[in-house]
């Protein structure tokens, strides 16, 4: 029997590859950032912007039906309704408001 002599090559470290390729990924992603920064930060103003006004703009939906079905339910006469009715034709609570009025009307 011969012996064979093994040779030692020498072993690659995966977690340094993976180091090294997360380093290079953070380097790029700080070199973006840093020549990118004017237009990420008026991008981050314009979407904030955005959403604050998107809020807006729902809650002022929100209070203009509140509105509407409070004067639909607090009408007790059939004049009453009738003006709140054409007043607000396209709320949530017509229905049940022209229900109304017809039963005050029977």
């Amino acid at each position: 029997m011969s012996a064979k002599k093994k040779s030692k090559k020498p072993e690659k470290n995966i977690s340094d590859e993976v180091f090294k390729e997360a380093v290079d990924d953070f380097d790029r992603f700080e070199d973006f950032v840093s020549t990118n920064l004017k237009q990420i930060v008026w991008g981050a103003v314009i979407v904030v912007a955005g959403l604050i006004i998107g809020l807006v703009v729902y809650d002022q939906l929100q209070n203009a039906e509140n509105k509407a079905c409070i004067a639909l339910s607090s009408a007790e006469d059939t004049k009453n309704l009738a003006e709140a009715i054409k007043k607000y034709p396209d709320s949530k609570g017509v229905g049940a408001a022209k229900l109304n009025l017809g039963s005050l009307y029977f």
